[in-house]
Order: structure tokens, then sequence, then C-alpha cells
């Protein structure tokens, strides 16, 4: 079977997307898409359209001479339609004032906060997480290994949105602001949305997990696997299946027809 064109997009895509620490939540987040419909695209379930590439790459703040670059080959058309929308972004540049000033300017321009609202404001973009090798023991589910650990993993690694309840008693020193803490004697629950979890760099320890957490300002916060009690995983609803040709269609009415009874 012959390449579609925009198989080798995709694949530079979904690289950049991991090169930039982005994942299929972040990227619907600033594009204002639905993320059903960009994990489809990315997955090589629905096609991509010209605009939609486009968008993304302003978005990550990428050029389609990075695709170039990289040894392959821009269709023209999309060379074209690249041309255009750069021209478009230089003459829109050239004629509007930028109002942002100092320490925001550099946050509000980093690779990866274009399209985010506020997004200095929550953290500081961190720097390209290095290649995932697929036998990094760091990324591979340990059925043996502490639960709590895994299924966080799983949680980061695949971008869904989850949450967790921790033992607040285990807490005291976690980095957690003590008033939060007293609002939640018994257990406190944690929500991490997909988009953001660039921000919350997970760092895994042999007693805990860190994540950069955001409350009164963003702090590290060190959570115990004894501390975390349950974990949920909100997923994405399925794409609809669509009617298997093998499947044998209804006789018409008034058709007899053979039925297995007990």
């Amino acid at each position: 079977m012959s390449q579609r064109p925009s198989e080798p997009i995709l694949a530079w895509l979904r690289q950049t997307l991991k090169a930039k620490g982005l994942n299929v939540a972040a990227l619907a987040e600033a594009s204002g898409e639905k993320r059903a419909d960009v994990r489809q695209v990315l997955a090589e379930r629905a096609p991509l359209t010209v605009d939609q590439l486009m968008h993304w790459c302003r978005v990550m703040d990428v050029k389609m001479e990075d695709f170039g670059a990289l040894g392959a080959r821009i269709p023209p058309e999309l060379a074209l339609a690249a041309q255009a929308e750069e021209d478009a972004a230089e003459t829109s540049e050239s004629t509007e004032p930028d109002e942002t000033e100092g320490d925001d300017a550099e946050d509000a321009h980093s690779p990866g906060l274009l399209s985010f609202p506020g997004a200095a404001a929550r953290a500081v973009a961190p720097a390209p997480p290095p290649p995932r090798e697929p036998d990094d023991p760091r990324y591979v589910i340990d059925p043996f290994g502490v639960q709590a650990e895994q299924i966080i993993r799983l949680a980061f690694g695949m971008g869904v949105n989850f949450r967790f309840v921790a033992d607040t008693a285990q807490l005291k020193n976690s980095g957690v602001p003590a008033d939060v803490l007293r609002r939640f004697p018994e257990a406190m629950p944690i929500q991490l949305d997909a988009a953001y979890h660039r921000y919350n760099k997970p760092e895994y320890h042999e007693h805990g997990v860190s994540l950069m957490l955001s409350f009164d300002t963003v702090r590290s916060c060190f959570f115990p696997w004894s501390a975390i009690r349950q974990l949920i995983l909100a997923v994405d609803a399925p794409e609809p299946v669509s009617p298997d040709d093998s499947t044998p269609d209804e006789p018409p009415a008034g058709r007899p027809a053979l039925r297995l009874v007990k």
C-alpha cells in the first residue's frame, strides 16, 4: 500500500509534540479544538487539513521548514499555504504594536506557550524533555511495582485528565499550603488537567512523586505513595463503531428466519 502524502507530516507533528513536552489535550486546548478530533487526526483516522496544519504549527511555534530540514519533501500545496500564512503573520506583526514588555514578553513567546491563555502566570515553560526510549524502565508499566506509581505514569503518558485522593495526615511536610490541608482534614483531592500536564513536571522517587502544583503560587509538592488512596482516570469516549460488513443483515419483514431457543 502506497504511503499517503500526510503520513510523514503527521509523524513529524507527533515527534514535535513529544519534543516540546505537549500532548493531545494541550494541543487541543491551544488550538480550540476537541481533544477527540485532534486525537483522530494524529492517529491517522481522520484527514489533516491545510488550515489545521498551519494552525498547529503556529501554536507549537514551528515552521514547515523544520519539517523539510528532516529530509522530507513538503507537498507543493502545503509549501504555498505555509508561505502565505507566514506572509500574513509578518504583515499583521508589522502593523500592530507589541504591548508585551519585560519578563512577560519572554514567557509569552516561549516555545509551546503561544496560545495558552495566562500560561506565563501558571508556570515557566520547562526545557523540552529528552526523547523517550521504548525500553526505558521509567516509561514501562511494571505489574509488580507500586500501583499508584504505575497508574500515575500511565495517566501522564497517555495524556488524560486524572484525579487522585491523598491521605491528609501524611501531607504535613508535603509542600501543600497549611490552609489547604485544613480544608480537607481527612482526604485531599487533586485534579490534574491533561492540557497542563507539562507544567506538573512529575518526578518519581522510591517513596513518592513530586509535582508542581499551583495554589497561591506554583509549589513543588511531594506525595508519598502510601498517602495516595484512590486514582480516577477520565478517558475520552471511544469513536462510534461502524457497522461490520461481515455482520449479516436482519431478514426482511415477512420472511421466515431460523431462531435458536433453549
